[in-house]
């Protein structure tokens, strides 16, 4: 479970679940907003071999299809950027606290160099 805030500083809170799928070739990972806001996804991890990279197939609850890559874990975090070449650029950043909590920020930009948050969540496990 998590608690955060948008950039306008209205509250967030959400529970997320990571699973194994498929003899533990992928991760399975459901995040699912607290009412009053309504964002549901669904999304599959795991690692391209031919690219070198990780990534991310995410469905939502308003029709988006996104794919994400990562060059893996930097430091504590892992970054998942959508593979696109025009904006808007969105990445997801998962920054580890300790090994009960993580934090989640999600940003977008323009231009790929100047991003702006659009919330983040600190998750505990349970």
């Amino acid at each position: 479970t998590g608690d955060g805030e948008f950039a306008n500083g209205k509250k967030i809170s959400a529970k997320v679940s990571f699973k194994y799928q498929l003899d533990s070739a992928w991760i399975s990972y459901q995040h699912d907003d607290v009412p009053p806001n309504r964002y549901h996804a669904l999304s599959v991890w795991g690692y391209d071999k031919p690219s070198g990279k990780y990534i991310s197939q995410l469905f939502d609850n308003f029709g988006g299809n996104r794919k994400f890559v990562s060059p893996g874990w930097e430091g504590n975090k892992f970054t998942l950027t959508f593979d696109t070449s025009k904006p808007p650029f969105q990445r997801f950043i998962y920054e580890k606290i300790n090994d009960a909590s993580f934090k989640m920020t999600y940003e977008t930009s323009q231009d790929g160099n100047t991003w702006r948050m659009g919330d983040w969540l600190v998750f505990k496990k349970k």
